[in-house]
């Protein structure tokens, strides 16, 4: 680094009549070589920054395949309980529907049965009026 520094520190030649600065090629070259192992770091510290991002794009796709597998087994599931509350709903409406048949059928026998024994108690009360 010695050799740089002394590069750097070069004296500046002044030639002809314009009063040209000219610097040494050894302060060019100095320079140079530092813009270069900048460009180097940055392109390293961009580099290292490259595969971060790439190594979180991967973790963000697995994370996303691993959320739509679990979405279509939620979907899946979701599609079978609607399946069954459907069917359970239906059979709900048609026992429903044969309740209030059964229910109605029911009423009609016992206004039948009513009837016949009213029917019965007049036949009986006429029976005794014929009898006495």
């Amino acid at each position: 680094m010695a050799t740089h520094s002394v590069i750097a520190k070069a004296p500046y030649c002044v030639q002809g009549k314009h009063q040209l600065l000219i610097s040494t090629i050894g302060s060019y070259l100095f320079h140079a070589e530092c813009l270069l192992k900048n460009m180097e770091k940055e392109s390293h510290i961009m580099h290292e920054g490259f595969i971060a991002c790439a190594q979180h794009n991967y973790a963000l796709e697995e994370e996303v395949q691993k959320v739509t597998r679990i979405a279509q087994a939620a979907r899946k599931d979701q599609s079978a309980i609607a399946k069954n509350f459907y069917e359970e709903t239906t059979q709900r409406i048609t026992t429903e529907i044969k309740l209030a048949k059964a229910e109605t059928e029911l009423a009609k026998r016992r206004a039948q049965q009513i009837e016949m024994k009213c029917k019965e108690e007049a036949h009986h009360a006429a029976m005794e009026l014929v009898q006495n």
